[in-house]
């Protein structure tokens, strides 16, 4: 599986977490958190650090490459809520402040917000400050690679334990394993870990949809289980046995259309959140049917989204990228 399709499977995850009660979407975030360490750390050292100015146009590069699909799907949020002044919805949305609106627009706070509009959106406030610090980071690992792991690690469960996962510090770990990938590639190449960590994430995901007693912390939904409370826990454990089978999708060689399901799964990503809203407050009530009786209505939603995740893909969201990609070329130094 090319590291495209990869991508695109990973946001199709969110999506079923977001649309059912089977809970694993958490562990999709933390292995894009991973991925973005691991190309991050490619881009800087072998691209971005031979630009003029590498600092700023990495950071340039970054947020234009967040700020288009982030920008629009964040005011198609923003619409959605602030239809219920015209249109009363039949579940009250929570009071939009101006730290919503303001966050909104430049995405840093979003993570920190009461009311998210575009929830999907935190991890991105996640990314882009681990952007800003990445570049040092990187130095660091290259110097004194053992100090920088230890430091992050000890730092990360001091502020798990103080305030909780809502820190990009806290989170920083996740980064961290994808940038020794990159660092140490060449040793990660010739084992076959990926076959047996997929068929141990496989082997993980079947005991605790099949057992009885484990199926309450994998699934939740509206009403979970007081088991759902280890839902976190099983989250990071399956991560971290995906790891193998994350890094394998990275050197492998995606057919002709790998970069588009890469970029589809970033539109997918946030849009797929703003239909959820519009039926969770205006039509809550097909939530409340039997499963069977709500699957066609779910199953059209999910492909309407597909679709215009796909259209946002082409006709914004690449078209932008490639200017981008333009004004990066043309400040490496060769």
């Amino acid at each position: 599986m090319g590291a495209g399709l990869f991508r695109l499977l990973l946001s199709s995850l969110v999506v079923v977490h977001h649309y059912s009660s089977f809970s694993i979407g958490v562990a999709s975030v933390y292995i894009f958190f991973a991925l973005s360490g691991f190309w991050i750390y490619e881009m800087w050292t072998k691209k971005y650090c031979l630009a003029k100015n590498p600092y700023i146009t990495f950071i340039i590069s970054r947020i234009w490459r967040i700020a288009p699909v982030f920008l629009l799907c964040s005011m198609l949020a923003l619409l959605v809520v602030c239809w219920s002044i015209v249109v009363e919805p039949s579940k009250p949305f929570p009071r939009l402040g101006l730290d919503s609106i303001f966050s909104s627009f430049v995405l840093i706070g979003y993570d920190s917000l009461s009311f998210k509009p575009l929830v999907p959106a935190w991890s991105l406030d996640i990314e882009m400050q681990f952007y800003l610090l990445a570049p040092i980071i990187v130095a660091s690992l290259n110097r004194k690679p053992l100090l920088v792991m230890l430091f992050i690690i000890c730092i990360s469960i001091m502020t798990n334990i103080i305030s909780g996962n809502k820190l990009l510090i806290s989170l920083l770990p996740w980064f961290l394993i994808g940038m020794l990938v990159a660092k140490y590639s060449y040793y990660l190449r010739a084992n076959n870990l990926g076959n047996w960590s997929g068929i141990a994430v496989f082997f993980t995901l079947s005991l605790f949809t099949f057992i009885p007693s484990l199926h309450p912390i994998l699934f939740g939904g509206m009403h979970p289980a007081p088991l759902f409370k280890f839902n976190l826990v099983l989250n990071v454990a399956v991560a971290l046995i995906a790891m193998p089978l994350v890094f394998t999708s990275v050197f492998n060689r995606g057919g002709r259309f790998d970069r588009l399901f890469s970029d589809l799964s970033y539109s997918l990503y946030l849009f797929h959140w703003i239909p959820l809203q519009v039926v969770n407050h205006y039509f809550p009530e097909i939530n409340q049917l039997p499963f069977l009786s709500r699957l066609p209505f779910s199953m059209s939603l999910i492909l309407i989204t597909y679709v215009v995740s796909l259209g946002i893909t082409l006709w914004i969201d690449r078209p932008i990228n490639e200017i981008r990609s333009r004004f990066v070329r043309d400040r490496v130094i060769i």
